[in-house]
């Protein structure tokens, strides 16, 4: 009889054996390395483990995916972790694949999440903080440095110098409600100022921002420098003009700009741009004599093969009122 019931327990055992077998074997075959060396576990779920002070990576059964020598780990996205590689004061943090390869170098201060798909980070050098905001990715939302952001309210202000922004994020990426940038010109400043409903209509940020750019260098050279020394030009912004009647302006002193429009025009060829600039200015005529005039300065804008800005046109509206002279 004892025997008997020997023989049954061990039939049970044997059972038993073979059902966990074959429960466990899908589990450790999904557990398998792709060609680009990330384990790929099951059911994608991972958890992060301390081992002797340090950071590493493993499966639900155990399986090891990133080996524990990270001083700092953090779940950023589906494929990739926030890392620190020691404790040191210069220790910085980046952005790595559960297979250790780097995808954001170690320079950073601070990566933290403010949203679902946004992370900022954060840089100081020589006193100077800044910075980059990023998707869950790893990719960057924009290539901008920022002196400021905050993520409040689902709303993303943004601060670089004297210019101030506000955003949301949305299924198209970010949303411009708010805009306002300054572009110097000479000592004075040329200002932008957009709404919500202006700024569904215009160009995207960094090309909007370089419009700005590009109009406050024409109104440096039509006013502040002679029409013969026209170096000021960056590199991406392209003299394509001679400055026809510049010598209007000789006598000018600039008292106040702003730009008041920009319009996407519609070509076959490249990108093209009308910006309306709204300028003050005090023309002395040859006795000395003062007179203000406010005008509408129109200029047209375009991108050549190198992706620079290059004037191919200015209207004065004021001087064409006047039939050309004041």
């Amino acid at each position: 009889m004892h025997r008997r019931m020997h023989w049954m327990i061990l039939v049970l055992l044997l059972v038993v054996v073979g059902l966990m077998i074959a429960i466990l074997r899908p589990r450790q075959e999904s557990e398998t390395a792709d060609d680009s060396g990330i384990v790929t576990p099951a059911s994608n779920e991972t958890e992060l483990f301390v081992e002797n002070g340090k950071w590493g990576v493993r499966t639900g059964s155990g399986r090891t995916v990133l080996e524990p020598e990270w001083y700092y780990l953090r779940a950023m996205g589906e494929d990739l972790l926030i890392a620190r590689s020691d404790g040191s004061s210069e220790s910085r943090y980046g952005i790595i694949r559960y297979n250790g390869e780097i995808v954001v170098p170690f320079f950073y201060d601070s990566i933290d999440s403010k949203a679902e798909d946004l992370w900022i980070a954060q840089i100081e050098e020589n006193g100077v903080v800044q910075y980059h905001l990023y998707h869950q990715d790893g990719t960057l939302w924009m290539t901008t440095a920022w002196d400021d952001t905050k993520y409040t309210q689902e709303q993303l202000m943004l601060q670089r110098g004297d210019d101030s922004f506000i955003a949301s994020l949305g299924a198209n990426g970010i949303e411009w409600e708010q805009w306002h940038s300054a572009h110097m010109v000479g000592l004075h400043t040329m200002t932008m100022d957009f709404n919500a409903a202006q700024l569904r209509h215009l160009p995207d940020w960094e090309t909007l921002y370089m419009l700005g750019e590009a109009a406050a260098c024409y109104l440096n050279g039509l006013m502040i420098a002679t029409p013969d020394t026209l170096s000021f030009f960056p590199s991406n912004i392209e003299d394509n003009t001679n400055f026809s009647g510049a010598y209007y302006y000789t006598n000018c002193t600039l008292q106040d700009a702003s730009v008041s429009r920009v319009k996407i025009v519609q070509t076959e060829g490249f990108p093209a741009y009308l910006v309306q600039m709204q300028v003050t200015y005090i023309r002395t005529d040859a006795d000395g004599a003062e007179t203000t005039i406010s005008t509408a300065i129109l200029l047209d804008i375009s991108r050549n093969l190198n992706g620079s800005y290059v004037f191919t046109g200015m209207r004065d509206l004021q001087q064409e009122v006047s039939g050309g002279a004041y």
